[in-house]
């Protein structure tokens, strides 16, 4: 038994070719003319297919295309502009404040040569010999010319005694000088290290901040990534879904 000629025929889009065909009287005329038309069709939708796919793959090839591009002026933007902006901002800051540290402790430094807390302060006993010593002198001087052994202008020479005295006073003053200045350079060191403590402390706050930043920067830009990508899988879908309906309907 012969297989239904007009299978995969529509009669309601063919209708008048068929009735025109149902009036040829030769029945090998007729199955030959119904082979002709099935292979017409299945021709046409096969070049309906295949040029469906193809605009399919073309689109799709686009849409990646403009995502790639998207992609690389995204990554330019953060790599080359905004990541290096951040760190070239705040490497100055953190430059500023080690340079501000330097110019303190430089300052502290001037400063304590001139400061009344660290001015040379003679002892009680020091004091005392001074006087003793300038009382010494113009009982000398007084002495001497009341003896009339002088006359103005002639060199005065004190005895063994009061240069052994005021040797002993020149030393004492040089030794508590000594003793003074390094008691001063002790304390400006103390100082300096207090100094230096609360500026590596500054510093060490500068940089976490600056990790917490560069953190908070990662994070918005893998955001912006992640919406990018979703963008493009959201606009593949599209053209996948429009083709996949597409070749649903062609016979």
């Amino acid at each position: 038994m012969e297989d239904n000629p007009f299978k995969g025929l529509d009669l309601k889009e063919n209708g008048a070719p068929i009735i025109k065909f149902l009036k040829i009287s030769s029945d090998d005329k007729k199955i030959s003319i119904i082979n002709k038309l099935r292979k017409a069709i299945k021709e046409e939708s096969k070049k309906e297919r295949i040029s469906t796919k193809s605009k399919m793959k073309e689109d799709l090839e686009m849409c990646e295309d403009a995502h790639q591009k998207e992609v690389q002026e995204f990554l330019h933007r953060w790599e080359k502009v905004i990541i290096p902006e951040f760190e070239n901002e705040r490497l100055l800051i953190e430059l500023e404040a080690q340079k501000r540290h330097e110019n303190e402790i430089e300052e502290f430094k001037e400063k304590s040569k001139t400061d009344a807390a660290f001015k040379f302060r003679p002892s009680a006993n020091l004091l005392n010999l001074e006087r003793q010593k300038e009382a010494m002198k113009s009982s000398f001087v007084k002495e001497a010319f009341s003896i009339s052994r002088l006359t103005q202008g002639d060199k005065i020479s004190p005895n063994l005694k009061e240069l052994k005295k005021m040797k002993k006073i020149k030393n004492l003053k040089k030794a508590e000088k000594s003793k003074h200045n390094k008691e001063v350079a002790k304390k400006v060191n103390k100082r300096i290290q207090t100094m230096q403590v609360q500026q590596k402390k500054e510093l060490e706050a500068l940089r976490y901040k600056k990790n917490i930043l560069r953190e908070n920067l990662k994070i918005e830009m893998s955001k912006e990534l992640d919406i990018i990508k979703k963008r493009y899988q959201n606009v593949k879908n599209e053209i996948q879904k429009k083709y996949t309906k597409a070749l649903k309907n062609i016979k």
